[in-house]
């Protein structure tokens, strides 16, 4: 992530960097249990059909949906 925004503002920790740092932290503690709780590392050991994906694609949104109130 902090490369990203290095590449992208030309300035490795720029203000926008700084207020964002606590959505990795976050991100992990809601994205892990819900994956965890979902079922998505089952759904990453095997072959992946497109139902995997579309799930892939719902759970993913769903913790956008979670941390947008905090952003």
């Amino acid at each position: 992530m902090w490369l990203s925004f290095w590449l992208r503002l030309a300035h490795p920790f720029n203000a926008n960097f700084l207020q964002s740092l606590w959505m990795m932290p976050a991100a992990l503690l809601i994205g892990v249990p819900l994956y965890a709780f979902t079922g998505q590392y089952k759904g990453l050991t095997r072959y992946v059909g497109s139902q995997a994906l579309y799930r892939l694609a719902g759970r993913n949104g769903l913790l956008v949906v979670l941390l947008v109130p905090w952003g």
